[in-house]
């Protein structure tokens, strides 16, 4: 036991008060979460018996280390990772209902991303193939609304010979008056791959996920509802969930997707799997079907 009470540690060094007596610098690294101020932390006089969202046993059973720590006032746990559900005492002050306004917050942030077209043409498109067009993009954005879990942004990539203003002009038709932000990026160079308007799309993405779906395909209104649970619920860790159509619902942690250079030179599915392999961690490319056992 260790006397000390901050809620997040990551600054080398500090990770030391944790502990008792000397130890290995490994086991100093990364971010500590204490209990010690949690309104969700249980405790039986001045000793925290467990967590009312049962994340102590949760963080055991994925093996991550829980410290028993103390310090002046009570005994409480010391989390060997970052726990999103730290809440403090002011915050439980200022909601109603705890589980239901942490459930909100804690809500996987995700950005959409829908490819229009297979490759800009330099030759004209007749006016039945733009009806067409404008037809199946229409039919993706409405797929995007009806989502349970709202995305953060739309980015509306047009690898079409569609006029860039017919596309601008239904995503304005689509989004305005939502409160779901978007943006439309025109493809200029030919034969441009569905991989390269990604990495193209990202420059616009925010933080959380970005979801991959090809114009004219509307993915199920509930279609984020598992990894949801899955991250926030079950603390599993996923990197990249594979399409389950082509690239559709192709899914990316934006941080990674960031941090490998996208895909260039290989896909970030490869690059994963590389990384995968090399040290040995668990993997965290998933498929939708994995992930569905998380309801």
């Amino acid at each position: 036991m260790t006397d000390f009470s901050d809620a997040f540690i990551n600054e080398e060094g500090e990770q030391q008060k944790y502990f008792s007596g000397r130890v290995n610098a490994e086991d100093m690294k990364g971010i500590f979460t204490s209990c010690e101020g949690c309104i969700f932390s249980t405790y039986e006089n001045d000793t925290q018996t467990s967590c009312k969202l049962g994340r102590i046993e949760q963080f055991k059973n994925k093996n991550t280390e829980v410290i028993e720590a103390y310090n002046d006032e009570k005994e409480f746990y010391v989390i060997k990772s970052f726990c999103n559900c730290y809440r403090t005492l002011e915050w439980g002050d200022s909601h109603v209902d705890h589980e239901f306004s942490l459930a909100k917050e804690n809500r996987i942030i995700w950005n959409a991303i829908v490819i229009v077209g297979d490759g800009k043409s330099s030759s004209e498109v007749s006016e039945k193939n733009v009806s067409s067009f404008l037809k199946g993009l229409e039919k993706t954005c409405i797929g995007i609304k009806e989502q349970s879990i709202p995305p953060s942004i739309v980015v509306v990539c047009n690898n079409s010979g569609v006029l860039p203003f017919d596309v601008s002009h239904k995503a304005h038709e689509m989004f305005d008056r939502t409160e779901i932000d978007f943006y439309v990026a025109n493809v200029i160079e030919p034969n441009r791959t569905d991989l390269e308007c990604i990495d193209d799309a990202f420059l616009k993405c925010r933080n959380g996920y970005y979801s991959v779906f090809k114009s004219g395909h509307a993915p199920r209104p509930d279609l984020f509802k598992p990894l949801n649970n899955a991250i926030n619920n079950e603390l599993e860790k996923v990197a990249l969930i594979r399409g389950y159509d082509g690239v559709n619902g192709l899914t990316v942690q934006a941080s990674m997707h960031k941090y490998l250079g996208g895909n260039f030179s290989m896909s970030v599915e490869e690059k994963i799997s590389k990384i995968c392999e090399e040290d040995g961690s668990n993997n965290i490319i998933r498929d939708w079907e994995e992930l569905n056992e998380f309801p």
